[in-house]
């Protein structure tokens, strides 16, 4: 995998400060650089691409951890609900059969 910026052509315009940001669904990572004049071949060090991967890296980590949490959760919620269902049409099966049974009659 190639990590690498090149800027060919600099004006004196483009001398200063700059932010390079990588982003995904996973997060987001930083890195400042700063372009003097008598050039900088390599405006990003390796080590900006590294901090982004493992960044990125851990991010995703998180998030799947978080998924399996709410798909947990979930499971539970939907089991908790089916047990009070059917607890409750066990109820109504059992006050139905009482109404239905014939009284005695002497």
């Amino acid at each position: 995998m190639n990590v690498s910026l090149s800027i060919y052509q600099i004006q004196e315009e483009d001398f200063g400060q700059y932010t390079c940001i990588a982003h995904t669904t996973y997060g987001w990572t930083s890195q400042q650089a700063t372009i003097e004049k008598g050039g900088i071949r390599s405006v990003l060090e390796p080590e900006f691409f590294e901090k982004a991967k493992k960044s990125i890296a851990e991010n995703s980590t998180l998030w799947a951890l978080s998924v399996v949490v709410l798909i947990a959760i979930a499971a539970m919620v939907t089991l908790a609900v089916g047990i009070h269902i059917h607890q409750r049409r066990r109820a109504d099966c059992k006050a139905l059969s009482k109404e239905e049974k014939p009284q005695d009659t002497v």
